[in-house]
């Protein structure tokens, strides 16, 4: 057996080299790729396709709330962020949905909203539902911090079953900008 070191001659270095910068140019570009995915996912998502459902949000808008509803930087009344979310079925069959669970955040300085609710909404084959979706933020103690803008998102997990008794699951995930005319017309 021969033990003896190789070492590498010009052209194997390189070729070895050459060999090296591809490598790290493929993978330069799969990061890069993936960055421009991910920001792309922080865009506005206003619409959509969950299991046998379309969905998508419209007639957003910012509502100003006043009276005893506890205080917001010093003044009485909180604002209000209400949308329509609108459900499309797809696939022709009758869904009964009988659980709404939801999460939102607004800002980076909120804590998220959690929330599960027994429903019955009945989407008929082919048919659409409409339902109010809406966003607010209130303070409970005396000093309240600006938040900033509100840009809701919500994560919507609707449960139930199809007029054949099969479970449906649809999972909606709904970002708003904080100024709702931005948002695409239709």
């Amino acid at each position: 057996m021969d033990m003896t070191a190789h070492l590498a001659s010009p052209e194997e270095v390189l070729m070895l080299w050459r060999a090296g910068a591809s490598i790290l140019r493929i993978l330069g570009g799969l990061l890069l790729a993936l960055v421009i995915a991910g920001c792309v996912s922080l865009g506005i998502q206003t619409e959509g396709v969950s299991g046998p459902l379309a969905w998508r949000v419209t007639d957003c808008q910012v509502q100003a709330v006043t009276g005893d509803t506890g205080v917001i930087m010093g003044r009485e009344g909180r604002d209000v962020y209400a949308c329509t979310l609108i459900l499309h079925d797809t696939q022709g069959a009758a869904i009964t949905f009988t659980q709404l669970a939801a999460t939102m955040t607004a800002t980076a300085s909120l804590a998220p909203v959690a929330m599960e609710q027994d429903i019955q909404w009945r989407l008929r084959p082919h048919g659409t539902l409409r339902r109010p979706l809406s966003s607010t933020y209130q303070c409970t103690g005396g000093e309240c911090i600006n938040p900033g803008p509100i840009a809701p998102v919500w994560h919507l997990r609707l449960t139930g079953v199809d007029d054949q008794g099969q479970p449906v699951r649809v999972v909606i995930h709904v970002r708003l900008p904080a100024n709702p005319e931005a948002i695409p017309k239709r």
